[in-house]
């Protein structure tokens, strides 16, 4: 399985799920916002990340902690 990362503001995101802009817009060119919401709820998700046509359900990936 290939994991798909997104660098943003020195942070890395892993990419759960992407969509097309068009899913979440109405025929006024309105996102719904409600929606982007229901789909980063359902995948757990930490923000959605936009490129050009595309949408990104993401997840913040932790940097590791070592015990020592």
């Amino acid at each position: 399985m290939k994991i798909e990362i997104i660098p943003v503001q020195d942070q890395l995101y892993e990419i759960l799920r992407t969509f097309n802009k068009s899913y979440f817009t109405n025929k006024k060119k309105e996102i719904n916002k409600q929606l982007v919401g229901v789909w980063v709820h359902h995948l757990e998700g930490d923000k959605v990340i936009q490129t050009e046509d595309k949408f990104h359900v993401c997840k913040l990936i932790e940097e590791a902690k070592i015990d020592g």
